[in-house]
């Protein structure tokens, strides 16, 4: 949760005024977006294997991947000014 409030706080700080309200719907998009595929693809998993394992393996191989991407990015490290 402190994950969240430090994105929002850093994304205001960072993207100007004016195209504040455009990045938050595009992530948002990212975000949500993609959301209804997740049940139907681990459907489609659990039904084909017939164990939950594969959809644990997949889901935490997703995570550590995602982890691994925002390590390396240079948002981990940018240093903002006082807040406006």
């Amino acid at each position: 949760m402190i994950f969240i409030v430090t994105f929002f706080t850093l994304r205001q700080q960072l993207i100007p005024e004016d195209m504040l309200g455009r990045v938050i719907v595009l992530t948002r998009l990212l975000a949500f977006g993609p959301l209804p595929l997740a049940p139907l693809i681990g459907g489609a998993l659990l039904g084909a294997t017939g164990h939950f394992w594969p959809v644990i393996v997949i889901s935490a191989t997703v995570q550590i991947g995602a982890a691994t991407v925002a390590w390396f990015t240079p948002l981990r490290t940018v240093v903002c000014g006082p807040a406006r």
